[in-house]
């Protein structure tokens, strides 16, 4: 959420989750093409991966606790990263988000978080084919079982599969496009 409360969406877009002085300075964001980042100390190092592959519960995260955000290398994270996801989470009026390089690298971290084997998937039809070949090609590898509908304005058709997947198994996600890829068949979300 925004920590300030009150300004327009325009100011947030251009100027939250940037502090000046974190830039050295610099009015506007610098872009940081460094794969790689420095620590203070070896100690530090150990506390920064602690926290990273451990958690915020972590011994390292205990100790990193009230110090700036510390990268460890870019694709896990940095200054850039940090600020479009601060700002995306203030525009939205969300708690925190998480960006992705790619739709399916969001898509595929979704499901892999939320799916277990002998669960469900509830999905619409059509939808995008990395999606379906990742839902019906890959997870079915990990015993999940996908389940479609066919009308998405349709309450039955919806109610007929989710039904079907009850009897399964667990559903653990149900997964819709609308406008779906390639046909912009609609799904009524509410």
């Amino acid at each position: 959420m925004s920590d300030k409360p009150g300004l327009h969406l325009e100011t947030l877009a251009i100027s939250h989750g940037y502090d000046p002085q974190s830039g050295q300075g610099a009015a506007k964001p610098p872009i940081y093409a460094t794969s790689t980042f420095v620590y203070r100390s070896a100690q530090q190092a150990k506390d920064i991966h602690e926290q990273f592959f451990d958690g915020p519960e972590s011994e390292g995260a205990k100790r990193l606790a009230g110090e700036p955000q510390a990268y460890i290398y870019g694709r896990l994270g940095h200054p850039n990263l940090t600020m479009v996801e601060a700002r995306l989470a203030a525009l939205d009026g969300a708690e925190d988000t998480a960006a992705f390089n790619s739709g399916m690298a969001a898509i595929s971290t979704t499901l892999f978080a939320l799916v277990r084997p002998g669960d469900s998937v509830v999905h619409s039809r059509p939808f995008y084919g990395g999606a379906d070949n990742l839902i019906h090609n890959v997870l079915s590898d990990f015993g999940v079982k996908a389940f479609a509908f066919l009308d998405g304005l349709s309450e039955a058709s919806i109610q007929v599969a989710l039904d079907e997947a009850a009897a399964s198994g667990p559903v653990s996600v149900i997964w819709l496009e609308s406008p779906a890829n390639p046909t912009a068949a609609l799904v009524d979300i509410a």
